[in-house]
This record gives C-alpha cells, structure tokens and sequence, in this order.
C-alpha cells in the first residue's frame, strides 16, 4: 500500500487515527461519489460557506512553485525517537487578527501584513486557472452559515471605520485621557477573531504518512517533516497553529524544553530500555514478540543516546551494558552529568524553558524545525530533539483561521514496514473505501467517521489544470476531511461569536456612547453633586466586591481550596494506612506467580496480558483499596463544586443588581445618560458572567481530569508515576536469585517508600496550581472589566458650563454618534440572524 494514502477514523476526543488498510489491493482514498460522500455525513445539499466567505478571510496566499521546481527534496530521516511519550496540556489561545486592517489609515502595533482585498483580483485571476483551498466548502455548522459570516463582516467593518474616525481626532494620542482608552478598546473589538482552539492530534503507527497528510490538510508542502519512505520523521509533538495577538507573524515557531525532572526521567527510561535488551536480563523474556519489541526499543534507545552524547566515546555499548544494579545507578548519574553539558547547546542558552524564532519564508521554517527535531549536520554536535517537548508553528493558513489546531504525533513505534504498491484506479478505490469503511464501522459499533484519503493523489495533481485538479482532488478525500476537521471548532466559536455580538461589542458601544452623552446631558450643579454621590457609592460596591480581597472571586477560591484539602487531600491521608495495607496484601498474590510471569509483569510496569494469566493491571489493583472509599468523595465534591460556580454567578448578579438599582433610582436626574449607563453596565455583567461560567466549567475539566489520574492507572496516573520507581528496580535485576530480589523490591517499594505520600502530594499540587491559574486569569478579566465600568461611571456626570472631551470637538461628536447609531443597528442584525441559524 502507498504511504501517503491512509484510511482514517476519528475518536470523540478529536483524534485521528492513522493505520494501514487490512486489505493490500490498491490505495486506500475517498471517493467522490454522491453515495459516499453522502455517508459521512458532510456533504450538504445547498451551497454553503467557503474560505473566501469567512468574514475575516485574507487574499489567498502566493500561487505555489511550478511543477518543474515545486517539489521540495526529500528531508533525510530523523534519528529514531526515544520511544517515549510526552504528555502536553493544550490549552485555548486567545486569537486576534493577524493582518488586515480595511482601512489604510487605520493604525494598529500589530503585524503590517496585507491589507484585505488588496490583491483580489491577482487572486480571483490564480483562482481561475488553478485549484484554490479559498473555494472548499465549509461545512454546514451554523458558525459558517453565509449570512452570519456576512453580519460577521458587516459588523467588523463598523468597528473598523468607528476606529478609523476616531483617528481623526488629536485625543486618541493622549494616552491620559478617557477616548484614549475607548479608542483601544475600539481598535481590539475590531480585530476580533475566533478566540477558541480545538486540537486534532494524528496519531498512528511510525512512517503511515501522518505528517504527510497535515501538509496535505494545510495546502502546504513539505512543512511537516516525511521521508517519503515510510521512515519515521516526527520526533516530537508538532503543532500547528494559527498566528495570534501573541504570535502575530508568519512562521513563528516556538519550542518548549523539558526541565530537569523530565530530563533525568527521559534518561532513565532511555538507559532502561538499552540494558532490557543487552544485559542478561533479556534472557528471562520467553515470548518472540516481545522480545522483538524490546530489542527496538533498545537501538532506538541506543541511537538517541548516540544523538545526545556524540562527543562521549565512554558512552558506548559495554559501558551502558555493565551489569548490576549498582553499575546503572553510576551510569545514569554520569548521563544525568552529561545531559548539564547539552544543554549549553540549547538555543537561548542552558536555562532556557522556551525558544522562539520567526522565519522568512516556508524553506527557512522548515531548516527551523530541522534543527530542532533532527540530528546537527555537525557529527562533534549534540542533538536538541531529544529534550524538545513540544513545538508550535504559527501560520496564517485558511483551514487553521476557525481555531483548529493540527498535532503531529510520533509514532506509537520507530519501524519500517515494506509497502506494497498498486495503481490507483477508480473501481479499487472505490471498493477499497466500502470495504474499509464498513470494516472499521463495524469494529467501532458504526460511531466511527472513517475518511480515505491519498495524499499522492493530492500533492500530483495540485498544480494540475483547474478542471482536471478538481476531479483529482475530490477523488484525493482531503476537502472532505478537511471539511470534517472545520466541524471540531465550530460549536466553540458559534458561543463566542454570539457572546461578542450580545455582550462584548453591545458593552463597547455603551461605553462610546456614554462619553458622548457628556457633550449634550449636562446637570445643574446641585443635581451633580447628588450624582456624584450616588455614581461614587457606586463605584465602591464594585470596587470592594469584585476589584478586592474582600471580592467574592476571591472567597470561593479559598472556600474550593479548603473543600479539596479536607473531602479529598485530608481523606487520603486518614486512609493511607489502610491502603497501603491493601496493596501489600494484593502484591503478596502477585509473588503466587511463575517467575517469567513476574518478570513480565514488571517489564510493562504492571500493565500486562497473556494465555496464562489473562489481564492484569498491578496498579490498578494497588488502587482498589483507595478506589472504594475515594470514588464516592470525588463524585460528592464535583456535585459540590458545580454548585460553587451557581453561587459565585448569584453573588456577582447580586452585586450588578445592587448597583443598577442604586442608579435606577436617580435615573430621573439624567435619563439618557444613566439609561444609557444602566445598559452598557448590564452588558458589563454579561461579560463577567461569561467569564465566569468559562472559567468555571474549566475548573470542573481539570477537576475531573485529575480525578481520573488519582482513580485510574493509565500511564499518567499519579499512581503510575509514584511506581515506576519500583518496576524500574525490579527490572534492573537478572541472573539467580533475581525473582526473589525483585518480589523484596515490590514489598519494600510498597511497605518503606514515600510512594502513597508521593501520590497525595502530586495530586495536591496539580490541583492548586490549576485553580490558581484559573482564578488567576478570572480575577484579571473581572478586573478589567470592572475598570471599563468605573470609567462609564465617572464619565456619567457633567456639569452645565463644564466643558468635557466631547465639547471640545463638537463636529467629530455629531459624526461618531452617526457611526454608532450603525454599529447598533448592524448588531441587532446579527443577533437576529444567530437566533435564525441556531434554529
């Protein structure tokens, strides 16, 4: 089977799994037939949204290179990875808009891209004459629903030209005054963009063409690094994003290191992996299969120590293989020595945690990432890929604008498979893709949505003419999968596309027309100084319950603290006893067993399978003392804290409700400047409450994600950590007597070592420093919007004879009011038509 073509299935957590076809007649693609495409369910029947459509579509990018010198030369391979797998947290970024301001005058500190419509027609005229991603077809999600891209449009114009406008005036340079700070504002709600991200990692075996077919999907050659040989070339988690306010420039990329922790646990499991294969231990392993898998975990193990160290001639085969417990401890201290050494070769020096560098253009970005996932041309130079735990790509690609993040995965292992070839016909295809399809339906009970795609088919004939690229393309599978990943970030971004119509930019309009206001709703002076009071009162509710330590914010922070140290923290330590004892008894039946059974068991670190003993999990079994007595605590402190988040949203309506009845009741002094008030206020709220209900559905995620990693034993189980100490022991040991060393091992581990205390004070510190960085970014945003009110408020009263910022241009005043009499009428528009696609 050819490489780059691979049947595809997603899971529910938006991962796509690659594989090769279980049958080996021809290249496994998605046909484009009506019946097929109809299948997956993505094929609408009327027109809907293309790239071009989005509301902050840019120019298409510059015509690729002709066929004669398109082709990029075939990257060598990449050294074989450590075979290890890093856990990444994926966090959502906050994206703005990257490069087209609409308007020329319009000023901004950002990126100076082009501008839009700037080179439509040298596009519309490419567009003609070859195949154009700007034309696929969105799929048929109310988020890219024409009409909605087009109030989405219409609305960001308003904003544009209302910041444009306000240009004209001397005052947005004054950094001191009111309109300068609305000005900024205007200018940010303007750049709006889809603020959500949805990752949709690739993952599957080494060398299937994962890399291959994110170039495919972002229509750009060659940046994901493939062989073209079905080597293995992804080293390290690779993802790809759209650039953002933080990273606004094209082809920036940015790489995490790992710290020394994670360092010296890379260097424990590399040497584990060299000395199963090449110490007397591997005679012990009596199954072939996994004696197979074993000697490939060690020559990758070899090759990256090999990559690392290149300059250590100690670092060779009989010294990593002396035997004895004793002689790898003094082994891995000295790499643990050595690794200090790579480090100075770091980009950003010894100490750096992260390293960015923006490219020029395409080829320097893939030289960028070559020297941070392959082997240094230099033979005497240390490889960094190694210590790279993960890399983003910032790029200004169409697919990836909605929010979609594409991940790069290594492979679950570093081996080459022959594949066999065959034409791609249209009748194999076609029955390839039933076949395949049903067969993978079947196995996943018909949920799974399984894509065939070539990316030969693609990547041939993407340069062909626009009619003949169209059939090949189609037939290739890749538009329909990348329709299907569109879907991933849609549901995301149609709620906060509508929280911006109904909150963000309503709150923004009141603001602006408050400081209006101030020209033509002035008071007498005694009637002020009434104002003055009550707008004072006022601003001291939300200073002192949402901008303070004596905030709500702040006490349910302490009061979510405390549940978790007392319901969950305080309750594992008062068992801890009894656990412990639990797992001893469970290990004692452990040590029934046959010695090659044992030994096993202790190779894949509990987690093991076989004829004679079936399935069994050490770990989990270690938990099930715990597991009956925690599960229930779990279960009642996250009924608990979803009540918290009701409590905090009652107590900040509270605050709002008591401020707009404050104001409502002297409404009569001014009424269009405190109606006025009264709403942009109630549009504040909404603000908040969003934020709130953000970060407090965040905070139940990550609750539960720990919860899971305290009550199961996956690899990145707290209790996998706290015993991996323990099965690396037991398989340091080989040669006679070594299956009641390592029974000894096991029980010491379990009766002397730290490994419950271990367990407690991970998951504690997890779940602390998640809710500090939750509270945190809550806290920051309440804060500023809370700032944003305090301004309307202080702008809310003018005295007769008081001459305001507006009084002193009064004919800009007359222009913005137009403007924003606009803007209001396009964002109810819009409203109207998300209540309509919502539907």
């Amino acid at each position: 089977m050819d490489r780059s073509t691979t049947p595809m299935a997603r899971s529910p957590s938006e991962t796509v799994t690659l594989h090769r076809s279980p049958s080996s007649d021809g290249s496994c693609c998605r046909m484009g037939t009506s019946k097929t495409m109809d299948q997956s369910g993505l094929t609408p029947h009327h027109a809907t949204t293309t790239y071009r459509d989005l509301y902050d579509a840019t120019p298409s990018p510059s015509a690729r290179k002709s066929e004669s010198n398109r082709r990029a030369p075939v990257t060598p391979p990449s050294p074989p990875s450590a075979g290890r797998i890093i856990g990444s947290s994926i966090r959502a970024l906050s994206l703005r808009e990257d490069t087209n301001p609409p308007a020329e005058e319009l000023h901004t500190d950002g990126d100076h891209g082009s501008v839009e419509g700037e080179h439509d027609a040298l596009d519309d005229s490419d567009e003609n004459y070859s195949y154009s991603i700007r034309q696929e077809e969105l799929p048929p999600a109310p988020i890219y629903d024409r009409r909605l891209q087009n109030a989405l449009k219409a609305v960001r114009t308003e904003l544009t030209q209302i910041a444009s406008l306000m240009q004209t005036s001397e005052l947005y340079r004054d950094n001191s005054s009111a309109f300068y700070n609305l000005y900024q504002q205007t200018l940010e709600a303007s750049q709006f963009t889809y603020p959500e991200t949805r990752l949709v990692g690739f993952i599957g075996d080494s060398g299937v063409g994962k890399s291959t077919l994110i170039n495919s999907l972002l229509d750009l050659e060659g940046l994901a690094r493939s062989s073209g040989d079905g080597a293995a070339c992804t080293t390290v988690v690779t993802e790809f994003r759209h650039v953002d306010a933080q990273h606004p420039r094209q082809y920036t990329i940015e790489a995490d290191f790992m710290d020394r922790d994670e360092i010296r646990e890379l260097l424990e499991e590399l040497l584990r992996s060299f000395r199963g294969y090449y110490t007397r231990e591997f005679v012990e392993v009596e199954s072939a299969q996994e004696q197979e898998k074993i000697k490939a975990a060690a020559i990758r193990a070899r090759d990256t120590l090999t990559s690392l160290f290149p300059n250590h001639a100690e670092v060779n085969h009989e010294y990593l293989a002396a035997e004895g417990i004793e002689a790898e401890q003094a082994i891995l201290q000295h790499l643990k020595e050595l690794a200090m050494g790579v480090r100075d070769h770091w980009p950003g020096g010894p100490d750096a945690e992260q390293y960015r560098v923006v490219a020029e253009d395409d080829d320097e970005c893939k030289n960028r990432l070559d020297e941070l996932t392959t082997d240094p041309g230099e033979p005497s130079k240390p490889a960094i890929w190694p210590f790279v735990k993960v890399i983003r790509v910032y790029l200004k690609s169409p697919i990836l604008r909605t929010g979609l993040v594409l991940a790069d995965l290594p492979g679950f292992r570093d081996l080459n498979y022959a594949r066999s070839k065959s034409e791609l016909k249209q009748f194999l295809i076609s029955r390839r893709n039933n076949q395949v399809t049903q067969t993978l339906s079947r196995k996943r009970n018909d949920r799974a949505r399984v894509f065939c795609v070539s990316n030969t088919l693609y990547s041939d004939h993407r340069e062909d003419d626009r009619d003949q690229a169209d059939e090949y393309i189609r037939l290739s599978g890749i538009p329909e999968l990348r329709r299907y990943c569109q879907s991933v970030p849609a549901e995301a971004q149609l709620r906060s596309t509508e929280s911006f119509i109904k909150n963000q930019a309503p709150a923004i309009l009141g603001s602006l027309t408050q400081w209006t206001l101030a020209r033509t709703d002035s008071v007498t002076v005694d009637r002020a100084e009434t104002l003055r009071q009550v707008l004072s009162e006022a601003e001291k509710i939300i200073q002192t319950r949402l901008h303070s330590h004596q905030s709500g914010i702040l006490s349910i922070e302490k009061t979510i603290e405390s549940q978790f140290k007392n319901q969950i923290v305080g309750e594992l330590r008062d068992i801890r006893s009894d656990w412990k004892d639990g797992a001893i008894e469970a290990s004692r039946q452990w040590e029934t067993w046959h010695h090659a059974s044992y030994a096993a068991w202790c190779r894949h670190h509990g987690t093991h399978t076989t004829k004679t003993v079936g399935y069994r999990c050490w770990n989990d079994e270690i938990l099930q003392p715990m597991f009956e007595i925690m599960d229930p605590c779990w279960d009642e402190f996250m009924e608990w804290l979803e009540e918290q988040g009701e409590t905090l949203e009652e107590q900040v309506s509270d605050v709002f409700q008591t401020v707009c009845d404050l104001i409502s009741e002297h409404s009569h002094i001014s009424p269009d400047s405190l109606g006025n008030l009264q709403a942009s206020i109630e549009a504040r709220q909404r603000c908040i409450m969003d934020d709130i209900s953000s970060s407090i559905e965040g905070l139940v995620d990550g609750t539960e994600h720990i919860k899971l990693d305290a009550l199961q034993a996956h690899d990145s189980s707290y209790i996998a950590s706290a015993m991996r100490p323990a099965y690396n022991e037991c398989n340091a040991l080989s040669g006679t007597g070594s299956h009641a060393k390592r029974k000894q091992a096991m029980q010491r581990h379990l009766q002397y070592s730290y490994v419950f205390k271990q367990y407690v004070t991970n998951l504690r510190d997890e779940h602390y420093g998640m809710m500090t960085a939750i509270f945190s970014s809550l806290e920051e945003a309440i804060q500023k919007q809370a700032e944003k009110i305090i301004r309307d408020l202080r702008a809310s009263v003018t005295v007769e004879g008081e001459l305001t910022e507006a009084d002193q241009v009064p004919e800009f005043v007359e222009r913005l009011s137009h403007r924003l009499g606009n803007l209001r009428e396009c964002l109810q528009r819009t409203e109207d038509i998300i209540a309509q696609v919502k539907q």
